[in-house]
């Protein structure tokens, strides 16, 4: 997993979230604006890549910059496996990040996946909940969402917070660790539980999972059934 860690990275999503209405009133929600996303008959595959494509061109990526950005958010790779893959040096993909880190507003690839996935929640409407789920700040709702996926993916409630913490606000597992008042190898496990359910290897990649699931099925519908979590 990519560990580029500097500034918190609540101040890099802040400053994500102030850059965001400009492009909406431009170019409309990433999630509706035409191409209509949601009602094209294309793979999820292929509508994410058409969602962080223009994210990327929204925010001023290079098109280097973009591949970059697009195969460590849609395809969870390690910026070694992105060098192999663009056929460039590693020292080179860290530049790009630098750059990306700078455009974005963001201290880490993490906090860049987790303002991405915040501004695809804040662009659509849950189909069970209507069109007041978007009412909601996009961090609660991101919130709401990983719960309702981690609740139909039967992660137990410690691995909830755990799963959560990392996906919706882009916490390390020393920094969930402190938080949750657990030793570090105990959030350790919980994460090696965690990808065993979702069928993962790495943190990443079960953010991945979880950023397709959100694309696909955006419903907050079993919520009722998480109070008690």
């Amino acid at each position: 997993m990519l560990g580029f860690r500097g500034e918190s990275n609540e101040v890099g999503l802040r400053t994500m979230s102030e850059a965001l209405a400009p492009l909406r009133s431009k170019s409309g929600d990433l999630a509706s604006d035409p191409p209509p996303i949601f009602g094209a008959p294309r793979s999820t595959a292929e509508r994410l890549d058409s969602i962080a494509q223009r994210y990327g061109e929204g925010r001023g990526l290079s098109e280097r910059e973009s591949e970059v950005f697009k195969r460590f958010v849609l395809d969870a790779m390690p910026s070694k496996q992105i060098a192999l893959e663009l056929g460039i040096a590693y020292p080179t993909v860290k530049l790009y990040w630098t750059r990306i880190f700078r455009k974005l507003g963001c201290s880490d690839a993490i906090a860049v996946t987790v303002a991405f996935l915040r501004e695809i929640v804040a662009s659509s409407a849950c189909p069970d909940c209507g069109p007041e789920s978007t009412s909601l700040e996009p961090e609660d709702r991101l919130l709401r969402l990983a719960r309702s996926f981690a609740h139909q993916r039967q992660l137990s409630a410690r691995e909830t917070e755990v799963f959560t913490g990392f996906v919706s606000r882009g916490k390390a597992s020393k920094e969930i660790a402190v938080e949750l008042g657990i030793a570090y190898p105990t959030v350790k496990l919980y994460w090696t539980r965690i990808c065993k359910k979702l069928a993962c290897e790495r943190a990443a990649e079960a953010m991945r999972t979880f950023l397709r699931e959100a694309i696909e099925h955006p419903s907050c519908r079993e919520l009722e059934d998480l109070h008690a979590v």
